[in-house]
Order: C-alpha cells, then sequence, then structure tokens
C-alpha cells in the first residue's frame, strides 16, 4: 500500500505496530491492577518499571512507519523514554551511588540531548531560507 492510499479518505491506516504497544500496555495495566488488590496474592517487582519505558523507546526508535502526511516520523518520543527508563533504573539498581535525589540533573541534561536530537531529526528536511529578497 503505498501513501496516497493511506491518505484517501474512507482507507483504513495500517497501525500493527500501535495495537502490539497498545495491548502491551493494557496488559501492564491488569498487571500492575493485580498487584494493587489485596484480595489476590500475587506481588510483582517494583523496581523493574524502568524496563517498560526502555522496551517502549526501543520500539519507537526502531518504528519505520511514516506519518498520514508521507514525512518520516521523528523519533525523539523514543529518545525520551529510552532516557528515562535508564534513568530509573539507575536510580533504582542505586547504580554509581546515585538515587532520585542525587541524579535529578541528569532529567535536565536529557532535555537538553532531546532538543538537540530534534534539531537534527527535522522531518522537515534541512532548514530553508523562506524569505525572499527584494
Amino acid at each position: 500500500m503505498n501513501i496516497e492510499q493511506r491518505m484517501e479518505p474512507g482507507r483504513p491506516r495500517r497501525a500493527g505496530g500501535h495495537v502490539i504497544i497498545g495491548l502491551g500496555v493494557m496488559a501492564l495495566g491488569v498487571l500492575i491492577l493485580v498487584d494493587r488488590n489485596p484480595w489476590i496474592d500475587v506481588r510483582f517487582p517494583g523496581n523493574l518499571w524502568p524496563f517498560v519505558l526502555i522496551v517502549l523507546g526501543l520500539l519507537r526508535l526502531t518504528d519505520t512507519g511514516a506519518r498520514p502526511d508521507g514525512k518520516p516520523q521523528r523519533r525523539g518520543a523514543g529518545f525520551w523514554l529510552l532516557f528515562v527508563g535508564c534513568w530509573g533504573l539507575v536510580n533504582e539498581m542505586h547504580l554509581f551511588g546515585l538515587d532520585y535525589g542525587t541524579s535529578w540533573p541528569l532529567m535536565i541534561v536529557g532535555a537538553g540531548l532531546l532538543i538537540v536530537w530534534r534539531a537534527f531529526d527535522d522531518p522537515r528536511g534541512p532548514a530553508t531560507d523562506q524569505r525572499r529578497e527584494p
């Protein structure tokens, strides 16, 4: 199916990757609900939540699909999920002696990295000067 066919009104758009991610998020929600329920004795380790963000970030980074307008997808959201997941993992496992109280400046570093990432990951292509000279 080419882009013109996908853009036609009334034609469904394929979103297989999004369906799988959505089902995974729903399953995670059900697992958390079961874990929080007092009348079911099932416990899940609470410090493994960063792995969910890491997997979602990797899926987003490897998504090769195009947006409905035909432009390539930006991957900044995937980078951010991956960064926050790694940051959470470092804090939960107390790697390098870091915890949430001492590592929060890394989030500012990550925000700066995301800004730089988006400058290079512009789906419109290289910036062009649209001004006209008189």
